[in-house]
């Protein structure tokens, strides 16, 4: 499986290796799979989509020219309503797959 996720990214561009989410969460999948992830926030904390995180996660979907935004299911969606807002960028719902079972893993719903 690993070998196989390899094979995928390295069917695209690393220009085009970039994807963000709420919470810095994804730093390991990204070094293993040699992506750049953004967040708006780095760890859970009272200070969640402050003005300055909001900023710096805006550049990031700008600079990178993310096509989606990924945001947990765990996760409060206010922040990031706002940046797809900012942005003009859907976002997707990421479920947790520990928590399905096979058959829900086959559909993950694009939200907006």
């Amino acid at each position: 499986m690993n070998k196989e996720s390899h094979n995928k990214f390295d069917d695209i561009s690393k220009d085009s290796r970039a994807f963000i989410t709420s919470e810095g969460a994804f730093k390991y999948f990204a070094r293993q799979y040699d992506l750049k992830p953004g967040y708006i926030w780095e760890i859970n904390t009272e200070k969640q989509g402050t003005p300055e995180q909001m900023k710096q996660a805006i550049e990031f979907v700008k600079k990178h020219n993310l096509k989606h935004l990924l945001v947990e299911t765990s996760v409060e969606r206010k922040s990031m309503d706002t940046l797809s807002e900012e942005t003009k960028k859907i976002f997707m719902v990421k479920y947790l797959p520990i928590l399905l079972e096979k058959k829900e893993l086959k559909e993950i719903p694009i939200i907006k």
